[in-house]
């Protein structure tokens, strides 16, 4: 056990021998003493008392962005992922492999573009319940993996760039604080369980690019209020609105070609409102179930509505 006092030399003798990361520089073990020595009491306060070998890597990461933030210097992730990936050091990034629930790093620190430099991937799980705030991403980046930053509950905000033309499900999974996200241009359809979860969003314009919601889109967004859904979208997958229980309205374009099962399961929306006709609207594949544990009674097409009680 490495125990955490006023001196970063701890840390780095730790990080040396158990990942065979070497930081020692005379110059960068004077500035980050020097910043441990003026706010000791904070640091221990938000990373606990120490570390053992059986920690995760992303947990003394984060801890060392942290530093880096302060001082102004970057960790940059290409270079640790391709040094590391295919190894078991690479795990750690974003899992204990021994124990799942360990002590994530407590102070809510940013990921800047300078982190990024270089990437053109997010590999699946990379953040895993990391701790940052807020999240820049740089042009450059293509992909994002699933589940890449599953369960980041400080999360608020996070731009993506317009680089990106491939986003897998679950991306922000858990993300329960997240408020501020975009879908670039060059996406065309919100992925399986992008926003499960994400309880603090409150708001959300579907982009025009977009043509369908994968099932469970924003399942769980419990404080979603207000959705505007695009003029090109044609399919509505399973329970892609479940759950959104503060949803009480929504207006869904006469371009829809598809509404499947649970879409609108324990929202609040009593009326929907469809901007084609009845005659549009009975050309819709429709599920069966697409109503179940729904409180919608009526369709409010364009030339009349559609009391479902009848």
């Amino acid at each position: 056990m490495i125990v955490v006092d006023d001196y970063f030399y701890d840390i780095a003798e730790f990080l040396d021998k158990n990942y065979a990361i070497e930081l020692y520089s005379n110059k960068f073990n004077e500035m980050v003493s020097d910043l441990l020595w003026n706010k000791r009491d904070k640091f221990v306060e938000d990373l606990g008392l120490g570390f053992d070998k059986d920690n995760s890597f992303g947990l003394v990461l984060q801890m060392l962005l942290y530093f880096f933030d302060e001082i102004g210097y970057y960790i940059n992730f290409k270079d640790l992922i391709s040094r590391y990936k295919g190894s078991d050091y690479y795990l750690y990034f974003y899992v204990d492999a021994k124990n799942d629930d360990i002590l994530s790093f407590k102070h809510k620190f940013m990921l800047k573009k300078e982190n990024f430099e270089g990437m053109q991937v997010i590999d699946k799980w990379l953040f895993r319940r990391w701790s940052m705030q807020e999240v820049e991403l740089p042009d450059g980046i293509k992909t994002i993996g699933e589940w890449a930053f599953y369960g980041c509950k400080y999360l608020t905000t996070i731009n993506i760039p317009s680089s990106v033309d491939y986003m897998e499900k679950g991306i922000f999974f858990h993300c329960t604080d997240l408020q501020n996200v975009n879908i670039p241009e060059g996406i065309t359809d919100i992925p399986e369980a992008l926003f499960y979860g994400c309880w603090s969003l409150e708001r959300f314009e579907v982009p025009n690019n977009i043509t369908s919601l994968e099932r469970d889109a924003f399942r769980l967004c419990h404080n979603l209020k207000d959705v505007k859904l695009p003029n090109r979208l044609e399919d509505l997958n399973s329970d892609c609105f479940s759950g959104c229980q503060n949803l009480r309205d929504i207006t869904l374009p006469a371009s829809i070609r598809n509404i499947a099962a649970g879409c609108f399961s324990g929202t609040n929306i009593t009326e929907l409102k469809y901007e084609g006709t009845k005659e549009q609207l009975s050309k819709v594949k429709i599920s069966a179930f697409w109503n179940y544990n729904s409180t919608i009674t009526k369709i409010k097409c364009s030339d009349g509505v559609i009391d479902l009680d009848d």
